[in-house]
């Protein structure tokens, strides 16, 4: 069960050097999904989180354990069983007190695959300029935009106003 996240250096190290006070607790490194763009296209990519029972519950999530990170919205959700990969294991035999005494490694883990857009990101970025400067200075609160490809149908700009650093929700 993951007790905190983001905790600050100062915190991080007292845990980890003052062991025999937390037993029970072990500090990990969790990775998290960057975000060059910051908000670019934060309604199309989506944001990630730690699964909950609810879709612990759905068909398309059978077999995920508790504690997961999936897709919670836009592409992340869309192609989450692609993006997440598999977690790695390693075995790890403690004491009754805790205290870990033999190790053996289990499997690597396996990284998620990528996926390809047909997204432009100079016609979204120009996009969302216009649509912030245009609700900045008008008397609208929100707004949205999409530019399609006329021959496949194809979506190259998709964004909406007020928009979301999906860093933030990760």
């Amino acid at each position: 069960v993951t007790v905190k996240v983001d905790v600050d250096v100062p915190q991080r190290n007292y845990l980890v050097e003052h062991p025999e006070g937390f037993p029970g607790i072990d500090v990990e490194r969790k990775f998290l999904r960057r975000y060059p763009h910051h908000s670019l296209a934060a309604q199309l990519v989506g944001s990630i989180g730690e699964i909950d029972d609810q879709e612990l519950k759905l068909k398309r999530f059978k077999g995920v354990k508790q504690g997961t990170v999936v897709g919670q919205g836009g592409l992340e959700r869309a192609y989450d069983q692609y993006l997440r990969g598999v977690d790695g294991s390693t075995k790890i035999t403690i004491d009754a007190l805790g205290r870990p005494k033999s190790s053996a490694p289990g499997h690597d883990p396996v990284p998620g695959r990528s996926v390809r857009t047909t997204l432009d990101l100079g016609l979204q970025d120009t996009g969302e300029k216009y649509l912030d400067q245009t609700i900045n200075q008008g008397p609208g609160t929100a707004g949205a935009f999409v530019a399609l490809d006329p021959r496949d149908g194809s979506v190259l700009a998709l964004g909406s106003y007020p928009t979301v650093n999906p860093s933030i929700l990760s």
